[in-house]
């Protein structure tokens, strides 16, 4: 199970990008990428809620519309995708089920797997919306481990953030936390997580220590 923004995919460029145009709209100064990355990880309304809070603002719901319009409308044209996931991603799909569990809304992160053409790859997308819980919830995982008809101990969570080790150790499975991605505050936050996970410097690193971990099935 793999988490998408900040472990498969830099998205940050597309997420700055829509952030301050909202902050436009609110007549707020844009912020920076660390700024706004700070609050990536826990769904669009919290990000929304934390980043265009401003005296006359719109009401919620209508700027999340308007990010999740202009989100869609130029998505994909500051991300890429993370060099040697791609490969990663291949190796493994040979050997193993392999998932996506974002809390990203559902529509956007089906849209970027298929953007990056990784569909194929995946049994699976689940994004916001479309299970009854976001991570760290281990519903997603969860339902992963029925549809591959395996237990816990031949599943695993890989992301970049403390969300994803605390959604792993939820659902009982191994975690996995790489470098790579969205890490400056929550690499250093995952230390207080409960539960035990592995780090990963790179994706060669991580299919290294995936498939020492959990040995293929003949």
């Amino acid at each position: 199970m793999f988490d998408l923004d900040g472990t498969l995919v830099d998205t940050s460029g597309d997420i700055v990008a829509a952030i301050n145009h909202m902050r436009g709209l609110a007549s707020l100064p844009p912020l920076d990428r660390a700024a706004v990355l700070a609050e990536v990880g826990f769904g669009a309304p919290h990000l929304i809620e934390r980043t265009t809070e401003a005296s006359g603002a719109a009401p919620l719901p209508e700027r999340l519309d308007e990010f999740r319009r202009h989100y869609r409308e130029h998505q994909g044209t500051a991300s890429a995708i993370y060099p040697g996931v791609r490969s990663m991603i291949d190796e493994l799909a040979a050997e193993f089920d392999l998932y996506v569990l974002s809390n990203k809304p559902h529509d956007a992160a089906v849209r970027e797997i298929e953007i990056r053409g990784l569909g194929a790859a995946f049994r699976r997308v689940w994004g916001a919306g479309s299970l009854p819980a976001l991570k760290p919830d281990p519903v997603g995982v969860r339902e992963a481990l029925r549809e591959s008809g395996v237990d816990a101990s031949r599943g695993a969570m890989v992301g970049d953030m403390a969300i994803d080790v605390a959604t792993g150790a939820a659902a009982g499975v191994r975690s996995f936390l790489v470098s790579w991605g969205f890490k400056s505050p929550r690499l250093e936050a995952a230390l207080a997580v409960p539960g035990s996970f592995t780090s990963a410097a790179s994706p060669e690193r991580l299919a290294a220590e995936i498939r020492r971990a959990i040995p293929a099935r003949s």
